[in-house]
């Protein structure tokens, strides 16, 4: 991964060592904790890190070797894997405001129908979809919780990857993927 040897501001840090100042979490955090207890998995850090930059802190990746990270020990290779996944994703869409907002109803929409009709026509891969779509409403649910706890959060106060309109609506479409992304393409936020 380039730049991975050197220091810069990230999101947040996904599934990694994390060392924050506990005053910052006690004064800008629900409860004075780190993370939303109904939050667990593949949410929790990322909203770390946006209710951090959001609040007037940084979140920084340092390259200090400390440990080996092994993942999926929490899940194992268990079929619950991929709706935490989902959940996520359908969380963020909903609890974190881009210059794209006015169209988050539409992935939300194009997710449940589209999922319900796969359900129906594909009888093969029936139980995947619907491991998506429970892990879609199960994201809707716990919005309403993220919003009611932290409120909505910034894109623009985080570093981010800027996507055109045109674009987002081919990846919603499913006809063109954002491709790899590096830390070279992070946007970085006007730092006070």
């Amino acid at each position: 991964m380039p730049g991975i040897n050197r220091s810069h501001y990230v999101t947040y840090a996904d599934g990694a060592y994390m060392l924050v100042e506990a005053e910052a979490i006690r004064r800008n955090c629900p409860d004075g904790k780190p993370f939303i207890d109904e939050t667990f998995l593949y949410v929790d850090d990322y909203l770390l890190g946006f209710i951090l930059w959001n609040r007037g802190y940084m979140v920084a990746y340092v390259p200090v070797k400390s440990g080996t990270h092994y993942a999926s020990l929490t899940t194992g290779s268990s079929k619950t894997m991929p709706h935490y996944g989902w959940r996520a994703t359908t969380i963020g869409i909903n609890v974190i405001k881009t210059k794209l907002t006015y169209i988050k109803q539409l992935y939300i929409a194009r997710r449940l129908i589209g999922y319900r009709l796969l359900i129906i026509i594909n009888k093969l891969r029936r139980e995947d979809y619907s491991i998506i779509l429970k892990a879609v409403r199960d994201g809707l649910g716990l919005s309403s919780i993220i919003k009611e706890r932290v409120g909505i959060l910034d894109l623009e106060k985080t570093p981010h990857i800027h996507v055109s309109t045109i674009d987002a609506l081919l990846e919603l479409l499913q006809i063109k993927k954002v491709g790899r992304v590096t830390h070279e393409m992070l946007k970085q936020p006007e730092v006070q």
